[in-house]
């Protein structure tokens, strides 16, 4: 059993560096890595702090720093998803980012909630040029080109595979 755990994910390390470097890579330096021998907090593997010798002095500073920091941790997907809402209109892209920040913040780990938005949305407009190239190649409409392609994609061993892979249901 680890001596350091994360409050996110509850999954145990035997050294600081591991779990400092698993908040980082997994969780985007969001989670907190207690130490259950000694009771310290780290929050990243920039700074650390032990709870009891916490100075109440500084708390508004410091959590408007976190806050600032959080930020700028969701800066980069938001910008991303941003530039890829360009083909819609105004007050969808307002609404779609205004619900998606909200959900995100209010999520375990929003850094990674906007990224798997990105992904998705890429996935989206990937999977309707595709259809598009195969409905112009084939001479058939988008939407029998899209049936096509579904077919192909399930009865393929792929398809099979990174069902198994990601643990979902065929």
């Amino acid at each position: 059993m680890g001596e350091y755990t994360c409050n996110q994910c509850n999954k145990n390390f035997k050294r600081k560096w591991n779990a400092l470097r698993h908040n980082e890579k997994i969780h985007h330096e969001l989670a907190i890595i207690h130490n259950k021998s000694n009771g310290f907090i780290f929050q990243n593997s920039k700074k650390s702090n032990d709870v009891t010798n916490f100075d109440p002095l500084y708390e508004n500073e410091i959590q408007e720093q976190n806050i600032v920091d959080i930020f700028g941790k969701l800066m980069h997907p938001f910008a991303e998803l941003e530039k890829e809402l360009d083909g819609i209109t105004e007050s969808a892209k307002i609404n779609y980012l205004c619900t998606l920040v909200v959900g995100a913040l209010n999520s375990s780990d929003p850094v990674k909630m906007l990224q798997d938005a990105l992904h998705f949305n890429r996935s989206v407009k990937g999977k309707v040029k595709i259809v598009s190239y195969v409905a112009r190649g084939l001479h058939i409409p988008n939407i029998q080109a899209e049936q096509y392609l579904n077919e192909i994609i399930k009865s393929s061993k792929y398809f099979k595979n990174y069902a198994k892979l990601n643990n979902t249901r065929i």
